[in-house]
């Protein structure tokens, strides 16, 4: 038998290890090239699109001429735990 602040502290530590482990992937694609499916409107940013990559990780980047549910090459820029950050290539 387990006690609950027990439980509670293990959760914990496999969360930070998690979060930890999802950063340094993210922070792997700085710098790389990924082909992006436009998926619409970023919540945060004006004149920003949200799309995935074909490993469905978010990214978000300038809308420029991008339109939805086309595919662009962006370049990724900058990560944090959950997002990829980038700008359109040609």
């Amino acid at each position: 038998t387990v006690s609950e602040e027990e439980k509670t502290r293990r959760l914990g530590a496999i969360i930070l290890l998690q979060n930890a482990i999802s950063e340094e992937i993210n922070q792997s694609y700085i710098g790389k090239v990924e082909k992006i499916l436009v998926q619409g409107d970023a919540r945060k940013g004006e004149g920003m699109a949200v799309g995935k990559t074909d490993g469905f990780k978010t990214v978000v980047f300038p809308r420029e001429e991008a339109k939805d549910n086309s595919f662009v090459d962006v370049k990724m820029t900058e990560a944090t735990l959950r997002t990829l950050m980038g700008k359109i290539v040609r």
